[in-house]
């Protein structure tokens, strides 16, 4: 009976005490980076001048997503599969994110139907 208990013991998973903090120092950090992004934010100069970049990386991260997701079919080990599968979701989100911020970008474009919804309403058409 002993010697089952310890070969109990030995097989169990004490990956946790990894995860845990790797967790936690990664929450800590994305709080950071919030903070900081915030900070950077609040003047309303910091915001605009990224809104022409909006428009250049939502091509990049749909590329990237192209590419990811066509990795994640073609390759058989399950943990790139796994690795690509989430950065392509990712490329999604951030591909999506950049389109709508993009369309808030009024210097480079005529006023279009997408432009009126960042301006306020002038009561004129």
């Amino acid at each position: 009976m002993t010697k089952n208990k310890t070969a109990a013991k030995k097989t169990e998973d004490q990956s946790v005490v990894y995860k845990v903090p790797a967790a936690f120092a990664l929450m800590v950090l994305v709080v950071y980076g919030f903070w900081k992004l915030g900070s950077y934010y609040a003047t309303m100069a910091g915001f605009s001048a990224l809104y022409p970049v909006f428009t250049v990386t939502r091509f990049v991260f749909l590329a990237l997503f192209a590419v990811l997701t066509a990795l994640a079919i073609v390759l058989r080990t399950p943990l790139v599969k796994a690795i690509c599968r989430y950065a392509a979701a990712a490329s999604a989100l951030l591909c999506v994110s950049a389109w709508i911020l993009s369309i808030f970008n009024t210097r480079s474009r005529s006023r279009t139907a997408g432009t009126r919804l960042a301006r306020w309403p002038t009561g004129r058409r």
